[in-house]
């Protein structure tokens, strides 16, 4: 995407251009193309969207599970412990894919590395 910027909008002086007759006159509009700054938005944008539909997932997940009465406005003792207990296992199960998929990376890495003769070689 490419955006117009005029000569004035470019330059640090934006007042007007004094003609040698004396009469002022604006900068002429000299439009360039300029690219944009890329940045980590539009990453991070993704993370956080990603980040709101797991949460999303996980709290309807556990609500269904765990809220069985909606005759009262008050949260049930036993409601309550259910959702807690639900979260903690969805915690722990990312915990445990988390550190299972690391240690995959690692074995993937010396087995390549062992493959490829690196490992085993004086230094």
């Amino acid at each position: 995407m490419w955006t117009l910027r005029t000569e004035a909008q470019n330059s640090e002086a934006q007042s007007p251009v004094t003609v040698a007759s004396g009469v002022h006159r604006k900068p002429a509009l000299n439009y360039t193309a300029r690219r944009p700054v890329r940045d980590k938005t539009g990453e991070s944008d993704r993370t956080f969207k990603e980040f709101l539909g797991t949460y999303n997932k996980v709290t309807e997940n556990c609500f269904m599970d765990c809220v069985r009465d909606f005759t009262t406005r008050d949260v049930k003792p036993e409601e309550s412990s259910c959702s807690e207990s639900c979260l903690q296992k969805y915690l722990k199960m990312t915990q445990r894919i988390s550190m299972r998929f690391q240690e995959y990376h690692i074995q993937q890495n010396e087995a390549l590395a062992a493959k490829a003769g690196l490992l085993g070689q004086p230094r």
